[in-house]
């Protein structure tokens, strides 16, 4: 099998389509999971292997990305990574050279480690699901950071300088509650990714917990350029993800 990288879109097809040449990464096998019910330019359609109804968050998207490599397409390591980001398919053999069980690999050393990543199929067992509490994106990937330190997962970064970031997210973790969210989870910061818990929430029952569709409901999603009716909340969970099979034939 080739080495494979699979990229969630959201928003930006029409951008992922400006820079990514097919011609470019034939030594690899790249597939794409639209999760903004967007028009997928036609030179990407058949690298789609699923298209999601509804909007279900980074966390999500990460989620039905690795059941359908690893329960499915038998992958033992992936990359995964997003729409605005620009890679070269060296940077994904490269990375996937690096990835086993005991290390996730990243892209680059800093904030954005998730943007591109290595994952082993046995890291995702053992640490499970990506938190698809956390509201559309961000801090999902700190959660995950923290829980592989909690399990001697080691991270490993390639040190790339990647293009990427086209659309910024920084201000979205509090405004959807998601650090109030972390901090509850795992305790005050010590540094860096290390946080004060070693059982989720310490042990107890979150008190810190949000009714994601009434809160929805609520948020006025202008103000992000969101189209409300792509936010309905679903979980990966829900979806019958075997069906990509039928979109290979």
């Amino acid at each position: 099998m080739k080495p494979a990288v699979f990229i969630l879109t959201y928003t930006d097809a029409e951008y992922m389509s400006s820079w990514l040449d097919l011609d470019k990464y034939k030594d690899i096998d790249i597939y794409i999971l639209n999760n903004g019910n967007q028009e997928i330019p036609n030179k990407l359609k058949s690298k789609v292997v699923y298209n999601t109804k509804r909007n279900i968050f980074c966390a999500g998207g990460w989620n039905l990305i690795c059941k359908i490599a690893f329960n499915y397409c038998n992958y033992d390591e992936i990359v995964i990574t997003q729409d605005d980001l620009i890679f070269t398919q060296d940077q994904v053999i490269n990375t996937l050279l690096h990835t086993n069980y005991n290390t996730m690999v990243g892209g680059t050393n800093d904030m954005f480690y998730y943007s591109f990543f290595g994952i082993h199929k046995d890291t995702y067992k053992t640490v499970g699901e990506f938190d698809e509490s956390f509201i559309e994106v961000t801090c999902e990937d700190n959660d995950y950071h923290y829980r592989c330190i909690l399990n001697h997962i080691k991270h490993k970064s390639m040190n790339y300088n990647m293009s990427n970031q086209h659309f910024s997210t920084s201000h979205l973790s509090w405004k959807f509650g998601n650090k109030e969210y972390l901090l509850e989870k795992w305790g005050p910061e010590i540094n860096w990714g290390h946080f004060t818990y070693d059982l989720p929430f310490n042990g107890s029952k979150p008190l810190f917990k949000i009714n994601r569709p009434e809160y929805f409901d609520r948020m006025d999603w202008s103000i992000y350029g969101v189209n409300k009716s792509l936010s309905t909340v679903i979980n990966s969970s829900d979806i019958e993800y075997s069906i990509f099979l039928d979109n290979q034939k």
